[in-house]
């Protein structure tokens, strides 16, 4: 069963068994590793379930592996669950000024700088990464924000990625390059691996043993779920989100 916690650990497990360096998006851009190794830049979005989020990172921390957690405004106010997760892992900021400020510049960065400085309090961290979240009912591009930012200790999780990487993103509930059913993510890192067909957990993990290119992970917590009940509502909750975003592709066309 794919998306399960079991599954997350034992993807994290053939990582260290691989020797592959797991890095954070904060040692990337400090340059805080071995460039003469192969590296997989892992980061996770706190759209929702929280929880989730705090156990993926003492997973992460169990198995001696660094990692990024990029958290939205509206989770600033459980102090003891993002304190918690500082602690085992490297904080980052999950933005939608723009979006909330509706494209009015100077409020989008008065939003975004002060936000940036609020984390920063809660968690004792730096916060040097940054990363768009991205709403596909809302017909805001949110990393045109980035683009207005001239702050050079603020980098963005795409955008100042200067390095050819094969990205991956369990969006959508699969590994695959579905711009269907993924409307933020595609680029140049996606670009770079569309002739390959990886869609279960199982299939990226094979993929990795047949390349020895730098990778970069995107995982959204909330999805991945003991199997049981919860793991099926999640499941079934993907599939219809799924359904109405590509039907909201197709109205866009």
């Amino acid at each position: 069963m794919d998306f399960t916690v079991k599954k997350y650990k034992e993807l994290l497990q053939f990582l260290v068994q691989q020797r592959i360096q797991v890095i954070s998006l904060d040692e990337y851009f400090l340059s805080r590793y071995d460039k003469t190794q192969r590296y997989l830049i892992l980061r996770h979005d706190i759209d929702r379930k929280l929880r989730n989020s705090v156990r993926f990172a003492q997973i992460c921390s169990d198995f001696g592996i660094s990692a990024s957690f990029m958290v939205r405004k509206k989770y600033f106010k459980y102090f003891k669950s993002l304190e918690q997760l500082s602690v085992n892992c490297f904080m980052g900021y999950h933005y939608e000024d723009y979006t909330k400020a509706k494209k009015n510049r100077q409020i989008a960065l008065k939003m975004f700088f002060t936000h940036i400085k609020q984390l920063a309090q809660i968690t004792k961290q730096r916060i040097l990464s940054v990363a768009a979240h991205g709403n596909p009912l809302s017909r805001i591009n949110e990393k045109e924000l980035f683009t207005l930012i001239t702050a050079p200790k603020i980098k963005d999780s795409y955008l100042s990625i200067i390095d050819p990487v094969y990205y991956f993103t369990d969006t959508g509930r699969t590994w695959a390059d579905d711009n269907k059913t993924n409307f933020y993510d595609c680029g140049i890192f996606v670009a770079l691996r569309k002739e390959f067909n990886v869609k279960t957990t199982k299939e990226l993990m094979d993929f990795i043993l047949n390349t020895q290119e730098n990778l970069y992970f995107t995982i959204h917590p909330e999805r991945w779920n003991d199997f049981g009940s919860g793991w099926l509502l999640q499941y079934c909750k993907d599939s219809l989100f799924n359904i109405i975003k590509r039907i909201i592709r197709k109205i866009k066309k």
